[in-house]
């Protein structure tokens, strides 16, 4: 369903299949680079730049700076990219993807007679870690009852960012502070948000989870309505604000 959402929002994503061998479910994802790219994960640029840094503690050994969004700032070559990256993190808080670590995300980088011709960012891979996948089905129920606290903190406290937007603090943001973050300093977030207000309205969310009627239940299907819904509503209400607090 990422995939679909990410078509609605005009954003690359990997095609992905579903299917089942010998009882097995798997997926498959179709190729996403030509023939004369190659595939460079994040990782590699980010060890590129800093040597010291730790891929399983995501951090800078030397200057003690996690995991965040000026790594990958730092290999934006155009305000292009940038916008990429600012798609990638606003489509994240909009399905609460948790886990776009440094090896979920990569460049594709064309060569030219041996030599680096060049990047683009490449369609967003491993987008499973969303929309209420690890809600077990025995508590769905009780995201969708009167406890309202509950549900919040299902779209917000618990919906958090991999990529830190300040290298310094441990703790992980939400991605709603990701969101003010990103609305404040780019204009281009702004727009996005609004790009992402328009087309996905309550009955585009129903026409995507229509066809996982024979796949989810009832209330999962529910749930991911109630969950985009809510994540919209709040994306509302701070494009509003920052948009009022710049009439001032």
């Amino acid at each position: 369903m990422a995939h679909q959402i990410g078509n609605v929002l005009g954003i690359e994503t990997a095609q992905v299949q579903i299917g089942s061998y010998e009882g097995r479910i798997g997926s498959m994802s179709f190729l996403i680079n030509k023939q004369n790219e190659a595939i460079v994960e994040g990782a590699a640029f980010i060890t590129g730049s800093h040597p010291d840094y730790n891929l399983e503690l995501m951090q800078e050994t030397q200057s003690g700076r996690y995991y965040c969004l000026n790594h990958l700032l730092e290999i934006s070559d155009s305000p292009d990219i940038v916008d990429k990256w600012i798609q990638m993190m606003l489509f994240d808080y909009l399905i609460g993807n948790t886990d776009r670590h440094q090896n979920n995300w990569a460049m594709l980088v064309s060569y030219l007679d041996g030599h680096k011709n060049s990047q683009r960012v490449c369609p967003l891979y491993d987008n499973g870690s969303s929309l209420c996948c690890y809600v077990n089905e025995r508590i769905v129920l009780d995201y969708l009852g009167k406890d309202r606290n509950r549900f919040e903190s299902l779209v917000n406290t618990k919906s958090r960012s991999m990529i830190r937007i300040d290298g310094f603090q441990k703790k992980r943001p939400t991605h709603l502070e990701v969101v003010d973050y990103l609305l404040h300093k780019y204009s281009y977030a702004i727009e996005f948000s609004d790009e992402i207000i328009s087309r996905m309205t309550v009955e585009k969310i129903d026409e995507l989870l229509d066809e996982y009627g024979d796949v989810l239940s009832k209330n999962k299907v529910n749930l991911i309505k109630k969950y985009l819904i809510r994540k919209i509503e709040l994306l509302v209400s701070r494009v509003e604000k920052v948009s009022a607090h710049e009439r001032t």
